[in-house]
């Protein structure tokens, strides 16, 4: 079963189905299950439309290499959409309760969209203004040291957020972040876990995105204990690209290796505030052992807010 693509008669049909007119609408790059388009109304009024994948690829797969009778068929694909739905259910949730996180617009929930054997989710929410931090200018340009304190004290104060609402985002990668004018916001909580929501990951599963994932995310079972640890080590992997733009490229070991990082951060800024932000903040943000990353996001804060203030000795 091939991926079936959004066309442009199709968010015509969406639009019409609801009684909306768009002057425009322009299509964001694929990212995984989404496909995600900039709608303009003839209010003027910018929406971010996103249309999620949830047909039974893995099913018919399965099918292939031993059918199933057809009432098995029809039960295992029911299933399989059910099991993703839900993963979409989980995310508006989310995002109703995060003040940070884009909110749901034009309509009131989800809605069903069916292409033959082809099955979509689809809603709208808030366009947030700038670019995706990997696509933004300042991600291009190398960034000295206090753009990295900023970075680091609003993607901590959004994840606390998120954790006080009951969440971790669990994906946390330059993709997921919008960059504007100083800005950095946290966007997309597809993989957002709540501890008190029932299991919706398998044991074993894999979660997130593999070169900024923490190691805990590794085909962990089902029932771990998650916190927000996990996404301050995304953005400890994130900070450092910030820094040194050369450290994008390298191998999965040497990126997390902070013994191998701290030279190539010491021969670009060997300032006292620099070596102080990376060994007491940096390297307890992107430490493999999530037991020795920062425990206390309060006080994680309160010394990011110190520093940005902090003038070099």
């Amino acid at each position: 079963m091939e991926q079936n693509y959004i066309l442009d008669s199709d968010i015509v049909e969406v639009l019409a189905l609801h009684g909306l007119t768009a002057v425009s609408h322009r299509r964001f790059p694929k990212s995984g299950q989404r496909q995600v388009f900039e709608v303009t109304f003839d209010s003027d009024k910018t929406s971010i439309l996103k249309f999620v994948d949830v047909s039974p690829y893995i099913t018919y797969d399965r099918n292939e290499q031993s059918a199933f009778s057809v009432s098995e068929l029809e039960q295992e694909k029911t299933d399989e959409i059910d099991a993703y739905t839900k993963r979409v259910i989980r995310e508006l949730k989310a995002s109703k309760k995060c003040s940070i996180l884009p909110q749901l617009e034009v309509l009131e929930d989800y809605q069903t969209y069916k292409k033959g054997e082809y099955h979509f989710i689809y809603y709208f929410e808030t366009k947030f203004e700038g670019e995706t931090l990997n696509k933004s200018e300042l991600y291009r340009n190398e960034q000295d040291i206090d753009v990295v304190v900023q970075f680091l004290f609003q993607m901590v104060s959004q994840i606390k957020v998120m954790y006080d609402a009951g969440y971790i985002h669990r994906d946390l990668t330059p993709r997921n972040i919008i960059y504007h004018q100083g800005n950095f916001k946290i966007i997309d909580a597809g993989l957002v876990k709540s501890n008190e929501e029932e299991q919706l990951t398998a044991t074993g599963a894999i979660i997130g995105t593999k070169y900024y994932m923490a190691p805990e995310q590794d085909r962990t079972t089902s029932d771990y204990n998650w916190d927000f640890r996990t996404d301050l080590y995304a953005i400890g992997l994130i900070a450092i690209e910030i820094f040194l733009p050369m450290t994008r490229y390298l191998d999965t070991k040497n990126k997390r290796d902070m013994h191998y990082v701290f030279p190539l951060w010491k021969s670009k800024d060997a300032s006292p505030k620099s070596i102080y932000i990376f060994s007491k903040i940096i390297a307890r943000l992107a430490i493999e052992e999530r037991a020795r990353r920062w425990a206390d996001i309060d006080e994680l804060l309160h010394e990011l807010e110190a520093l940005t203030g902090k003038e070099e000795k």
